[in-house]
């Protein structure tokens, strides 16, 4: 069991064969970032007014500087979370490949007050 995944469930309780699962597929979200804190999945299950099942499930990844939120809705709850987990999947990399972009790309600071020259 990794400490750095948090797994809840409301309206709805999550057996072990499911936490190890939804645990399993989370696991994907450690590979892309070292410095991850915590991963929260939070599912939630509600009955439409139709008669419909709706699971939603919303996952946060916890990380230096600002934190990444995503959330899904639909009628099965692995399907839920497999979104999730694939639209944090592309905010992990995106974010990373900015940062790996401004690192090799930088670019200089423009101020526009007439600073004066300095003599060395």
């Amino acid at each position: 069991m990794n400490d750095k995944i948090l797994i809840a469930g409301h309206n709805l309780t999550l057996s072990e064969a499911t936490r190890a699962d939804v645990e399993a597929i989370a696991e994907k979200l450690l590979k892309h970032h070292a410095h991850i804190v915590r991963v929260r999945l939070e599912s939630e299950h509600a009955t439409l007014r139709s008669g419909e099942r709706a699971y939603t499930v919303k996952g946060m990844v916890e990380l230096r500087g600002p934190d990444l939120a995503a959330s899904s809705t639909t009628d099965n709850l692995y399907k839920s979370i497999h979104e999730v987990v694939d639209k944090l999947e592309r905010m992990l990399s995106e974010r990373a490949s900015k940062r790996e972009d401004k690192r090799h790309h930088p670019h200089g600071v423009e101020i526009p007050a007439d600073l004066p020259k300095v003599r060395a």
